[in-house]
Parts: C-alpha cells; structure tokens; sequence
C-alpha cells in the first residue's frame, strides 16, 4: 500500500509489530507534537520502491498530524531478511510480554529453519549439510536453550493457526499476546499438536471470555492404572524385547537419559520424540513399555532439579508455570511418598 508520501506499508511487515500500550502511544505521540520526529524512519529501497520497515507508529503520528519526518535507508537483500530484522529489532528494544517474547522468538527460528533447509535441500557440499542444528544456532544468539528455542516455535504456529480462525481466532490471539490466558504458553502448543481441528472452537472460547486454554478442552483427570504384561511381549531380567512395536518409544527415552555423558537439550529432545511416538500408540490403557519410558523420563527429569533450593526455583519461575503445577504439586508429593514406602519395604 503506497500514500502520498511514496512510502509502501507491507502488510508481511505489518502483522509482526506489536501494538503500542496506550500510554506508550500517548506518551509519543505528545513528543512528537514537542519535539518532532527525533529519530528517522528507517525504509528498504527495493528496486524503485520505498518500502517502511521500522517506525511505524511513528509514521502514523505523522499522518495524522500532517508532520514532517525524515528517512535513512538500510540495504537487505530479501524480504525475508527484513522480517528478521524487525523481529530481532522488537525483541531487542520492546517491553514484550512472555507471549509476544515467545512468538517472535519462534517465527526467528522458523525463517532460519526454512532457510537453512532450502540450502541443506539444494547443496552438494558435505559441510553446509552439516552445519548443525538450527535450534542450537537461534539458542546461542539468544542465550537460551535450544529447547526454549523449539518450543517458542510450536507456540509461534498455534498463534498462527489461531489467527485463520476468523474474527473470533483474531480476538483470541490478541487476548494471549497480551497475557490474558494464563495457561497459553503451555496448552496452546499441546491442543495444536495433538487436536488442530479443534482451534476453531478453542477461538471461539477464547474471544467469548474464557480466561485458559482448559476452561474451554479440560485436561481428563489422568486414572491410576495396574500393570500387566502386554500380549506377546516377552522380558528377559524385566527387559522388554525388541520385538514389540512400543519398543522404538522405549529406545527414545533410554537415549536421552544422559547416561554416559552430560545432560542437556539432545535430552530433551529425545523426550519430545518419545512423547510424539508414544502418542501414537497410546490406547484407553497404557502398556508397560509406556509406563516404563514415562517413569524413565519422571526421574531424568528429577535428576536435573534436585540439586536446585526449592524455594530458590519457586522464586525465579515465572508466573504462568507456577499456576500450571501448583495444582499437582499436593498430588506428585503424595504418589513419590507411596513409591517410596514400597523401595524402602514399608
């Protein structure tokens, strides 16, 4: 969309930025009024084109108040390079709420993603085949871990998928970036992966009011189960053999455990893959090869956190997680307290 001032407004570049609290908006607005426009509207020239890529908010002032501005060029070579730049521009000098933190953070990671792919796709040369792992590469540039990295993805596509559902999707997606579903970070990932075709009606529950993801699909209270051996799967020393079909889920979480070398996020993602492919399998009753790749992976994850002041770890969590567990949290200490009692021969 070009105005009278020769300036193109892209839409790809429009739906990245995050609207302005109303106060910011106020308080800029007035020092524009003040002062002018201090700092200079950045453009692409692309071929004869000037199209706006940062200042926005700015440029709307402008035009409302018919005000001089002035712009400075930058050089890129693809719109994709562009988007990158803004992301990285938002996340580096915005206010963001953890959701927007968090949906920025994933759309980086997915354009390097593609990216790296394409080159990956479309090359002979041994090296750039195998320049490692695009969430390791987004982690280190972030200071993150590269599981925060891929799960900011996953949250990035929910929000995506969100937004093609209509009017009600749009007024849902905006309620989560501004952190009014408290349970968004977590759940809005899981119902994309496991039931999408549900995202209409969770749009629709969310724009009517609905303040979490589970006001509007409860999460089933999980049943206490007894083992029992599966039909023709045979143990040896209690080992399952690897016969079974399940036994690709069982190998997933043994080869995230750690053991023989240091933890870290290859565990992780082990994790992710052996809880994609036990889904698969999953029935009304689970096996024993799941119950076992479950407890496993209960413990590894316990072996990360016990050497971590529980009141030091209940401070520097953020708020949408304590509000996850604390509801177990009466119930996990009760069911290790009965564990317990059958290891010590109670």
């Amino acid at each position: 969309m070009m105005d009278s001032t020769g300036l193109i407004i892209l839409p790809e570049i429009e739906d990245l930025l995050y609207p302005l609290k109303p106060e910011e908006l106020a308080n800029l607005e007035a020092s524009i009024l003040n002062e002018g426009v201090r700092d200079a509207l950045m453009v692409w020239e692309r071929e004869h084109e000037k199209i706006l890529v940062d200042g926005h908010h700015r440029y709307a002032i402008t035009q409302k108040h018919h005000l001089e501005f002035k712009t400075i060029s930058r050089h890129f070579d693809s719109l994709d390079a562009v988007l990158d730049w803004v992301d990285k521009n938002q996340l580096g000098r915005r206010n963001l709420t953890d959701e927007e933190r968090a949906l920025t953070l994933g759309r980086i990671y997915q354009r390097v993603r593609d990216h790296r792919s394409s080159i990956r796709a479309n090359s002979e040369n041994t090296e750039e085949k195998e320049q490692g792992r695009t969430a390791d590469k987004v982690a280190e540039e972030w200071n993150l871990s590269s599981g925060t990295v891929k799960r900011s993805s996953d949250f990035a596509s929910a929000i995506a998928l969100l937004k093609t559902c209509g009017e009600s999707g749009e007024v849902a997606a905006t309620r989560v970036l501004k952190g009014e579903i408290k349970d968004a970070m977590t759940e809005l990932p899981a119902v994309y992966k496991s039931h999408p075709e549900n995202f209409q009606a969770l749009a629709d529950g969310l724009a009517d009011g609905a303040r979490k993801v589970r006001e509007v699909f409860p999460k089933p209270k999980p049943k206490i189960h007894t083992i029992t051996p599966s039909v023709g799967v045979e143990s040896v020393n209690n080992q399952p053999t690897e016969s079974t079909e399940e036994m690709s889920a069982y190998r997933q979480v043994m080869a995230g455990t750690g053991i023989g070398g240091e933890y870290d996020d290859a565990f992780f993602d082990s994790v992710e893959k052996a809880a994609a492919a036990t889904q698969e399998l999953r029935n009304s009753e689970p096996s024993p090869i799941e119950i076992q790749s479950n407890i496993l992976q209960c413990f590894v994850c316990f072996d990360l956190l016990k050497n971590v002041e529980p009141d030091t770890l209940w401070e520097t969590l953020p708020k949408y997680i304590k509000e996850q567990v604390q509801p177990s949290i009466t119930e996990a200490a009760e069911w290790f307290a009965k564990l317990s009692h059958h290891i010590n021969g109670a």
